[in-house]
C-alpha cells in the first residue's frame, strides 16, 4: 500500500472540512465509531472529440459532466460523471462476453460482480445522460473508495467510453440540474470531488478520444483518507 498527500484544491476543504467531519474523525481515531460498509457503484467517463482542435493546443477531447442538485445527500452541487450504486437487478445480457481481465481489474476476480457493475454503468448512463452504451464500448478507467470517515460510502469502479455516433448526451433525470460538455482543462475549474478532479487531470493529458481510451492505467483501488493536522485536515490518497 502506498500513500501520498493529495491537495486537490478548494473542493476538498469546502466540501469536507466541516465540524461534523472533524467530530467523526476524532471519534473514529478514538475507536468510538467504525467505518460504514461500502456499496458497490459504477461511474462512466463519457468522452467525445470536438469538431476542431482548441486554439490553445490542448487537443479536441471533451468530457460530459453533470451538476448534482443542491438537495442531494451525497455530492450536492458537485460536478460529476454519470453513475450511481449497483442495484440488485443490474446485469449484463448473458450473451455478452466481457473481457476476462476486467473481472480482476474491477471486481476482485468475481465475474458475476463484474457483470453487475457493467450493467449498472450502462443503466446509469442511460438514466442520467440519455446515452445507450453497448457494454463492450466501455473500458476500465479507475477504482475509488469513499473515505472511511464518511457516513455514505461507495466502492466505485470508473469506466470510460466514447459517446456512440448519432447519440446526444442530455440531463435526463432529477438528481442533476445541469449537463455540459467541457474540455478536461475547463472541467478542472468547476466544483469537483477528488475522484472527478483526478480523472480530469488524467484526461487533460489526452489530446483526443483515441488517446484517452488507449491510455494504460493502474486499476488499483484508491482509498483517500483524512488525517487530523493541527486544527484542520490533511487529505491523503492511498493505493490499496
Amino acid at each position: 500500500m502506498t500513500a501520498r498527500d493529495a491537495p486537490y484544491g478548494d473542493a476538498v476543504s469546502t466540501k469536507w472540512a466541516s465540524p461534523e467531519l472533524h467530530d467523526r474523525l476524532r471519534a473514529m481515531l478514538a475507536g468510538d465509531i467504525r467505518p460504514v460498509t461500502t456499496k458497490d457503484a459504477a461511474t462512466v467517463v463519457l468522452v467525445r472529440d470536438a469538431a476542431t482542435p482548441r486554439a490553445d493546443g490542448s487537443g479536441r477531447l471533451e468530457v460530459f459532466l453533470l451538476r448534482r442538485v443542491a438537495t442531494m445527500a451525497f455530492g450536492a452541487g458537485m460536478h460529476v460523471f454519470p453513475g450511481g450504486k449497483v442495484e440488485p437487478d443490474d446485469e449484463v445480457d448473458p450473451s455478452v462476453a466481457l473481457p476476462t481481465a476486467w473481472a480482476d481489474q474491477l471486481a476482485g476476480g468475481d465475474p458475476q460482480l463484474l457483470r453487475r457493475i457493467v450493467g449498472a454503468a450502462v443503466r446509469e448512463t442511460c438514466e442520467e445522460a440519455g446515452v445507450q452504451l453497448d457494454p463492450l464500448q466501455l473500458k476500465p478507467f479507475a477504482h475509488w473508495i469513499t473515505p472511511e470517515v464518511e457516513q455514505r460510502r461507495y466502492d466505485t469502479r470508473f469506466l470510460i467510453a466514447a459517446i456512440p455516433d448519432g447519440q446526444q448526451a442530455t440531463r435526463a433525470d432529477g438528481e442533476n440540474d445541469r449537463g455540459l460538455w467541457v474540455s478536461p482543462q475547463a472541467g478542472l475549474q468547476l466544483t469537483l470531488m477528488p475522484p472527478t478532479r483526478a480523472s480530469l487531470q488524467d484526461l487533460a493529458e489526452c489530446a483526443d478520444t483515441a488517446v484517452a481510451l488507449g491510455r494504460v492505467r493502474s486499476f488499483r483501488a484508491i482509498l483517500p483518507r483524512f488525517e487530523l493536522d493541527g486544527d484542520g485536515f490533511r487529505f491523503v490518497v492511498q493505493e490499496r
